[in-house]
């Protein structure tokens, strides 16, 4: 059934018709305080509706059209919205703790400051949305789309973004620690201090990505990333002028592959090669000259 913009008082109505467990009282109204959680409201059509407040915890809203819908601190905990379209919605610091959203459009979405924890992402459109100051510590983004979002102070530790698109998204400070980005794209992404303390970057693509200054002890290093082993000899290098010099050699040969560098004999050479045999971890395809001393 299709429900054409419904508010949530609406809602409520169709719920008291449909005999469902819910007291709507006028306290709870004067508090905007709305009720549905555990409501089958699947395949609905709330665009633009006011949920503002609403406690939908548990509900099933799954395939739902609920672009520019504002949610703002709605409670959305353990609800099912996935393949629901939340394009433009305003989710900011709306509980989405263990949500369902695989496969969900948030295209342009703002979830600012919304508690993610949990929460399953996974194919999902996040182009362009605005997670900043999000917790979502643990939650799944792999194969989702986060182009040119901006998370920015973000808490993301132990998410899992395997495969996931964040090109030219925007990271910087956020605690990524133990996060999974095996085989993300993060082309131009800017991840200045961030806490990306062991962080699986294997198989990720991290050209052009900034990450300066940022906390990279423990990593799984890509070795075929020339932004990530410039950055760990760079802050290894402190200011030593010819350490700095080996770092940005390797930041700026992006033509220039393994092979040719050991070829080269240049200043602090032997430096940089010991400094990234002690980043080397069992299992992370690392050159083989860099497994012996």
């Amino acid at each position: 059934m299709k429900y054409q913009r419904k508010t949530v008082l609406e809602l409520q109505d169709y719920a008291k018709r449909r005999e469902w467990n819910i007291t709507v009282t006028r306290e709870m109204a004067q508090k905007r305080r709305y009720y549905l959680n555990g409501a089958e409201l699947a395949e609905g059509d709330f665009y633009r509706a006011n949920m503002y407040n609403a406690n939908l915890q548990g509900a099933n809203l799954r395939g739902a059209a609920l672009e520019a819908a504002f949610m703002h601190s709605a409670v959305l905990r353990e609800a099912d919205l996935r393949d629901a379209s939340l394009q433009l919605a305003n989710l900011i610091e709306a509980n989405l703790y263990r949500a369902k959203l695989d496969g969900a459009n948030l295209r342009g979405a703002v979830l600012h400051k919304a508690d993610m924890r949990g929460a399953v992402l996974a194919n999902a459109l996040l182009r362009g949305a605005d997670l900043r100051y999000a917790n979502a510590g643990g939650a799944d983004f792999s194969d989702a789309e986060l182009n040119v979002a901006t998370l920015f102070g973000a808490k993301l530790q132990g998410a899992n973004f395997k495969h996931a698109a964040l090109r030219s998204a925007i990271l910087d400070e956020t605690d990524m620690k133990g996060a999974n980005l095996h085989g993300a794209n993060l082309l131009f992404a800017s991840l200045r201090d961030a806490d990306l303390r062991s962080v699986d970057f294997s198989a990720a693509y991290l050209r052009g990505a900034n990450l300066c200054r940022a906390k990279l002890d423990g990593c799984v290093v890509n070795w075929s990333s020339h932004e990530l082993i410039g950055e760990l000899l760079r802050q290894a290098a402190g200011d030593n002028a010819q350490r700095r010099a080996a770092a940005g050699l390797v930041l700026v040969s992006q033509d220039w592959c393994w092979d040719k560098f050991m070829s080269l004999e240049f200043p602090e050479k032997e430096w940089a090669l010991d400094t990234l045999r002690a980043k080397v971890r069992e299992g992370d395809n690392a050159p083989s000259f860099l497994k012996t001393a």
